[in-house]
């Protein structure tokens, strides 16, 4: 890490505290993260196996005005366990907030948590755990059963061997207060994977999700929770290099959670065509599209048109502060069973659910 970053941390502290004496609000949050992802991929073709294990913590001061708008600095660390070079990084935080009974903003460089839409692992997969900054905006509305959301997250500047590169991401859903067992809903991601100053090509990557959403967690008993969402995944991609113009793979993706105290079991299903047609492809440089590409899970990029996946698990959760989850998933690729582990511990500390306490 860089000591400057550290010093105008520690600048920007010492500057808000005599401001907080005057009348403004100093605010201040801590997110912590501990993950454990270790996959057993031995009968995959083509996805690798490995343990990604580490620590992150990401410490936030701000200075609230006039009730709903505030700004905040502050610092992602991670330690990625066992990795030597480097064993740890650091990124800054600096972004504008908007927080009001129906309307939310960010502006800047925010934590990705203030995303509350619903994106599939066809969009992200797991291994982003760690990634937990968003580098532009985000603006979401709420009301009356209605959620709309859109980001845009800029993840690459155009250097020698660095792409240009941003994504766009919607998430839209209405869910009846009266009636909340079916409801719509559709994910959007647009990922523009543009030129470095040694690959010219373009692709075009963009995926949609339009599904309905069933919860009848209110009609069992208490700590029961069953809920899904059934839709169709289609894509539009275009490697521009190539000039075969776009190619729509898609299918069906399913998923249905059942639950009780916590132990519960998850299904996802998808039938249907290889969404990641391009995974294998190269630029004119000879480097392959890969992850820098497509961000979902592998396992997508199926070969046999199936990909199940059933995971079994335990959460607990402490008020809004404490979230602990520990999973068995078994994902079949059409041939064979692989196995992965996960445990995921978050906390979040802030003045807000300190003066809950009270």
């Amino acid at each position: 890490m860089k000591p400057s970053l550290l010093s105008f941390f520690s600048l920007f502290i010492g500057l808000l505290l005599p401001v907080s004496l005057q009348g403004q609000n100093l605010l201040w949050d801590v997110d912590f993260k501990f993950g454990f992802d270790n996959r057993e991929y031995s009968q995959s073709q083509n996805i690798p196996s490995g343990t990604h294990f580490g620590a992150n913590c990401i410490p936030k001061v701000g200075l609230g005005f006039e009730e709903r708008h505030s700004i905040y600095v502050g610092m992602d660390f991670n330690r990625h366990f066992g990795k030597i070079n480097p064993s740890y990084s650091a990124k800054a935080l600096l972004y504008y907030q908007y927080a009001g009974d129906h309307l939310f903003i960010n502006a800047g460089a925010f934590p990705s948590k203030n995303r509350k839409g619903y994106y599939p692992y066809a969009f992200q997969g797991e291994y982003r755990f760690f990634d937990n900054v968003h580098e532009g905006a985000l603006i979401s509305y709420t009301d009356h059963g209605w959620l709309a959301e859109a980001t845009a997250n800029w993840t690459g500047l155009q250097q020698e061997d660095n792409r240009e590169r941003f994504l766009v991401s919607a998430f839209l859903q209405y869910q009846n207060i009266d009636f909340p067992y079916l409801y719509p809903a559709v994910s959007f991601m647009m990922h523009h994977y543009a030129c470095s100053k040694k690959a010219l090509n373009v692709v075009d990557n963009v995926w949609l999700f339009p599904y309905i959403g069933v919860d009848l967690s209110s009609l069992l008993l208490a700590k029961m929770k069953l809920n899904g969402k059934f839709g169709y995944i289609q894509t539009f991609q275009n490697d521009r290099r190539t000039e075969t113009g776009y190619v729509r793979p898609g299918g069906f993706n399913g998923e249905l959670t059942f639950e009780y105290k916590g132990f519960g079991v998850r299904n996802l299903l998808y039938l249907g065509k290889n969404l990641q047609p391009f995974f294998e492809s190269e630029d004119g440089n000879g480097m392959q599209y890969g992850t820098d590409l497509y961000l979902g899970s592998q396992f997508y990029g199926t070969r046999s048109g199936v990909y199940d996946r059933v995971d079994l698990y335990y959460t607990y959760h402490l008020n809004d502060m404490l979230n602990l989850s520990v999973i068995s998933a078994q994902h079949y690729d059409g041939y064979h069973w692989n196995w992965q582990q996960l445990v995921k511990m978050t906390v979040n500390l802030n003045n807000f659910n300190f003066k809950k306490k009270k």
